[in-house]
């Protein structure tokens, strides 16, 4: 016989696997008064009530813009790392906040083309 517990906002005495958090946290309550504190439907509602689901479109990019290239920083002075879609060269280190002390990272890319523009002996 599974063990009974009264309701704490209906006093009605339920199994265990019936309870639920009440909305507080604070208490245990049937699952009839869990549904009217959280506004929640019916099992059979919802059973009863085909769900139509509409179909979000992605929004739409404008044309006209390129998208940012992000570029990766670094400061000089603290060695703080930091990616900016602005060039940052001449700006304040975000964490430090120091001027002039900014010099641009080379990515993997970068640092390879400029291998193969090199000449070779």
């Amino acid at each position: 016989m599974e063990p009974l517990v009264t309701c704490t906002k209906c006093s009605t005495n339920v199994p265990v696997k019936d309870l639920r958090a009440d909305k507080t946290g604070r208490g245990w309550v049937c699952i009839a008064c869990y549904n009217r504190q959280h506004n929640k439907i019916s099992h059979q509602d919802i059973l009863q009530k085909p769900q139509t689901v509409k179909k979000q479109e992605p929004p739409e990019v404008p044309q006209n813009k390129e998208p940012r290239k992000i570029s990766s920083y670094k400061c000089v002075g603290c060695k703080y790392k930091f990616e900016s879609s602005v060039n940052a060269l001449d700006k304040q280190c975000p964490y430090c906040s120091r001027l002039g002390t900014i010099e641009k990272v080379q990515s993997a890319s970068e640092i390879l083309s400029s291998i193969r523009d090199m000449p070779h002996y």
